[in-house]
């Protein structure tokens, strides 16, 4: 096998695991032609992006000591979203001491919160799974998008843990949403996974992760399907074996799409879960532990 075909691959194992993680991959990075900086690029993003994510799969931990780390880490992204919000108000500032025209604003992107509507105190929501994306809400017939011009509410890992109950061992995860926008924040309550998928309190998420049922991956990812065109969505019927036809709606299809999706999900966490049990035991009888 050519160097190149080698270079080829751990390029795509690094955008695999970004895609996993719920990290958007730069264009920029994307957009590199040779194959050796790209993955020079794709490896320093990763080891700067990577999710925390200890103690490793199959080293058992308690809920309790779980939820000491899950609040560790959101008071983390707490204190870079106020930093971030801090340095975009010193940016204006700048900005309106300087000729518009030259320096305009460019800085405007979906993460600026206008003044007038941040929360006295940041929200952390908290989903029961690895990650989780929220890309709208249906009203009627509208599909309407998240407000303040975002593309979706994207939920990232906090925490992963291994819990023995009894004889059992549960598999668990908690990812979390930092919020600092009251309008965010007031459109996330109004959605009918609040409270059912997602959760404000951590103890219900914490009771929730573990015990996922297959109609809440199921909503999950039909919520993900949401607003994509007939055309989209009959394609991707296609690649999962599904049959197309013009009597189909886009909901059907959305429908079925994420049954398979849902199903996969459940039978993939279940073969990783089966094999981090298995190397666990393994490395049990060589240390004798």
């Amino acid at each position: 096998m050519s160097n190149d075909s080698l270079t080829k691959g751990r390029v795509a194992k690094y955008i695999n695991k970004l895609n996993d993680a719920g990290i958007d991959v730069p264009s920029e990075i994307l957009g590199i032609e040779d194959w050796t900086e790209k993955e020079a690029a794709l490896k320093g993003f990763w080891n700067t992006h990577k999710p925390t994510d200890k103690p490793e799969d199959g080293q058992f931990q308690t809920d309790q000591e779980a939820a000491a780390a899950i609040k560790s880490v959101a008071d983390e992204r707490i204190a870079a979203l106020e930093a971030m919000i801090a340095k975009q108000g010193e940016m204006i500032q700048q900005l309106a001491m300087k000729d518009s025209k030259e320096y305009g604003m460019g800085m405007m992107n979906e993460a600026f919160i206008p003044h007038d509507d941040l929360l006295e105190k940041a929200e952390v929501f908290y989903v029961p799974s690895d990650k989780h994306n929220i890309w709208g809400k249906q009203i009627g017939n509208t599909w309407t998008p998240p407000p303040m011009g975002m593309k979706a509410i994207k939920f990232s890992r906090a925490w992963g843990w291994v819990t023995r109950e009894g004889t059992a061992t549960k598999q668990k995860r908690i990812a979390t949403y930092v919020c600092k926008s009251r309008t965010i924040s007031k459109w996330l309550k109004t959605l009918p996974e609040y409270r059912r998928l997602f959760f404000l309190d951590l103890e219900d998420a914490m009771s929730a992760s573990g015990s996922l049922t297959f109609a809440q991956i199921h909503a999950k990812h039909y919520a993900a399907l949401q607003g994509r065109g007939y055309q989209k969505l009959t394609a991707m019927a296609g690649d999962y074996g599904i049959a197309t036809g013009v009597s189909r709606t886009t909901d059907e299809y959305a429908n079925l799409i994420a049954e398979k999706l849902a199903n996969e999900e459940i039978e993939r966490a279940r073969n990783n879960f089966e094999q981090a049990m298995k190397a666990q035991k393994v490395e049990q009888m060589v240390l004798g532990k």
